[in-house]
């Protein structure tokens, strides 16, 4: 029997999905353990091994790939926990980190605190002024050596950083994405001297211009190298010691699983919500869903992302923090809400709020018993009944409905209401901040929310979704099976992607030996990773995209161009139109200047390759009657009704083909789906649920 592995690391939980060669899933799950991750993803194992009836060795004896998503770099860089870095740079340019954009002193805020502008202020800088260090040397636009390189200063700069104790160097020179190499020979000299300082250039990072952007990138692959390395090398080390056979693969945040040797530590940071992302696109196309709102409700924060005509959606230059970066990533919007976002009062103004703050799996909601003692979204669904008390994680959680109550009651005293007043509001008013931000991801940007699906996946999606399907006027909302993990099932059946981008500025009309040229050395790099990897040719696909702009413009737009062998020079003239049609496409018909004349700012290739494809398994649709699966039922609270005896119904127990009418939940070993009045659920052939409302 061949397995594939996914294991996701959030803020919360450690969740877990084993996908055998037949397309059966077995899950599992498991708090965090900050610090060290290796305990949370060893229970993983063990319970899905526990499950599949054999040893955790046979298992991963079993495993064709195991993917992995890590917050390592995450949290590094948001707790301001990273390596001690040093920079080497060309001489003039050691304030660029500091100087920064204008845009870093509201990059990231909330709309409501870019109103008073003058308080606002940049990030500090990774690098400190003294840990920086001036090299002469200057290569200019063309790529021609203007002044070489002085292996002296780097010698010497090196030494100095060293003494002080850096565990990184950062190797940031101008215009080295022409010509790499003097940054090349610097990081030879630093390697020659001291092998086990960690090290990356510009130039590798993210070969484009936008002089502190990449300096920015190349800086954070730096300070969260070390520690990504590490921990990624002890837990391939542990695995092989529990009997994997293959190489450690880890998730992209540009979309994409790839060998852990292979990947540039930097794309590994927001990494985490991308494998639910790409399980969304899956499912989307085993059901020819072609428009889906794939929302992530996690214990700290909630992810939306905006999938149309089955393709995901990229931000080019995405924010880290208030860092903004050049690294490709799959455009992902998040805020602070989960089901470990705490519940608080103004005691002034006598008002309610939800986060952003969390509080994670420690101390955790108060619910959970473990040290937590502010109240939580977690701890309003249990006051509201929407929680078993006895049935989270399969049973191998106990929740603690009294101390939930206790938590809240302290709120309530505060705004003198009710105890599930309160929890209600906060119910409430997290569900309204989720669905806000769904709106800023589509109507603000012209799309219509009625032509797509509301697909609910994460510990907490299932206890929201109806009432922000409701709320939107989406189509319909689904929760996919192993919802609770779904990151981990994006991971499981993610393909190997490798990415790669060269930077050659040209005017408007360009010849065909500037496409072969540019395209032939990208699809070259992508084809000889494939090859490393052992994915066959048959099975890999590989696209091509040019970065472009009407002259004088500051930002590109990015188009598909199709895929040749050989571009002629009628390839290279449709360019032209190419362009045109989706700069119209993103702004408007007739919103270009075409007379401004067109340049090509950037090639991209990017490759995707399936490593042991497997296919989930369908069930045929049965009767639609449910009461197989009714277990029992207890009082929930709804805003039209107050408390009602409300059905429960296990979710291992419900076949395809299946319907619940609200008010009713259904509690799967790993989520709970709340089912409200006036709504229904139906379990599809791949024992998704589907809710919609009731005419």
């Amino acid at each position: 029997m061949r397995l594939r592995i996914g294991i996701d690391t959030g803020g919360t939980f450690t969740d877990m999905v084993v996908i055998d060669e037949h397309g059966k899933v077995t899950t599992s799950k498991s708090l965090c353990t900050p610090h060290d991750y290796t305990i949370c993803v060893e229970a993983c194992l063990e319970i899905a091994a526990e499950k599949l009836g054999i040893t955790v060795e046979e298992m991963l004896n079993q495993t064709v790939s195991f993917a992995y998503g890590t917050t390592i770099g995450t949290n590094a860089i948001a707790t301001r926990t990273g390596a001690k870095t040093g920079m080497l740079t060309t001489s003039g340019c050691r304030d660029v980190l500091h100087i920064a954009r204008g845009l870093t002193r509201w990059s990231g805020l909330p709309e409501s605190d870019t109103k008073h502008m003058a308080a606002t202020v940049k990030p500090e800088a990774l690098i400190p002024k003294e840990l920086t260090r001036e090299i002469t040397e200057r290569i200019d636009s063309t790529g021609q050596v203007v002044c070489g390189l002085d292996e002296e200063e780097v010698k010497q700069a090196c030494k100095e950083l060293v003494e002080q104790g850096v565990e990184s160097i950062a190797i940031c020179f101008l215009w080295s994405f022409r010509n790499p190499e003097h940054e090349e020979r610097a990081q030879e000299i630093l390697t020659n001297l001291y092998p086990n300082i960690y090290s990356s250039t510009s130039h590798q990072v993210i070969p484009l211009e936008g002089e502190y952007e990449r300096f920015i990138t190349t800086v954070l692959d730096n300070y969260v190298g070390p520690k990504t390395k590490n921990y990624t090398t002890l837990l391939s080390s542990h695995l092989k010691r529990m009997g994997l056979k293959v190489s450690l693969l880890l998730m992209q945040a540009d979309g994409g699983i790839a060998y852990a040797d292979t990947v540039q530590p930097v794309a590994s940071v927001h990494s985490g919500p991308a494998g639910g992302v790409l399980g969304a696109q899956t499912i989307g196309k085993l059901l020819n869903y072609k428009d889906i709102i794939s929302t992530d409700v996690g214990g700290t924060t909630f992810d939306v992302s905006i999938i149309t005509n089955h393709e995901v959606t990229y931000s080019r230059e995405p924010r880290i923090e208030k860092f903004n970066t050049l690294y490709p990533t799959l455009d992902i919007i998040s805020i602070g809400a989960g089901g470990g976002s705490i519940v608080w009062t103004n005691p002034d103004m006598k008002s309610l709020h939800v986060g952003p703050q969390s509080a994670g799996s420690s101390p955790g909601p108060a619910c959970y018993g473990v040290g937590g003692t502010a109240p939580t979204v977690t701890d309003a669904c249990m006051v509201l009944g929407y929680l078993n008390p006895h049935s989270l994680n399969g049973g191998r959680m106990r929740l603690y409905k009294e101390k939930a109550h206790e938590a809240f009651q302290e709120v309530a005293d505060v705004l003198g209401m009710d105890v599930v007043e309160v929890a209600y509001g906060a119910y409430e008013i997290i569900t309204a901040k989720m669905s806000d931000l769904i709106v800023g991801m589509t109507v603000r940007k012209g799309l219509n929310i009625s032509d797509y699906i509301l697909l609910a996946f994460g510990g907490g999606g299932a206890m929201h979704v109806a009432r922000m399907g409701t709320m939107l006027g989406a189509k319909k909302v689904m929760v996919p099976a192993s919802a609770s993990v779904y990151s981990a099932m994006g991971l499981a059946t993610s393909p190997i992607v490798h990415t790669y981008q060269k930077y050659d500025y040209q005017m408007l009309p360009i010849t065909a030996d500037t496409l072969n040229r540019n395209l032939g050395e990208l699809d070259r790099k992508i084809n000889a990773d494939f090859e490393r990897d052992g994915i066959p040719e048959k099975d890999r696909q590989i696209s091509f995209y040019a970065d472009m702009k009407y002259s004088l413009q500051i930002n590109a737009v990015t188009l598909e161009i199709p895929r040749k062998k050989v571009y002629t020079e009628e390839d290279a003239a449709k360019l032209a139109d190419l362009f045109d049609t989706a700069y119209a496409k993103m702004y408007g018909e007739g919103s270009g200047y075409p007379a401004a004349g067109r340049a090509v700012v950037s090639f991209m290739a990017k490759g995707k390759g399936e490593i042991y494809p497997f296919k989930l398994s369908a069930s045929v649709s049965e009767h639609v009657d449910a009461s197989q699966a009714l277990s029992g039922q207890r009082q929930a609270y709804f805003k039209d009704t107050g408390f009602v005896n409300t059905n429960i119904y296990s979710y291992e127990r419900l076949k395809s083909g299946n319907k619940v009418e609200g008010p009713a939940i259904i509690e799967a070993e790993d989520t709970t789906m709340l089912i409200p009045p006036k709504f229904v659920a139906e379990v599809d052939a791949y024992r998704n649920v589907v809710i919609e409302a009731l005419v």
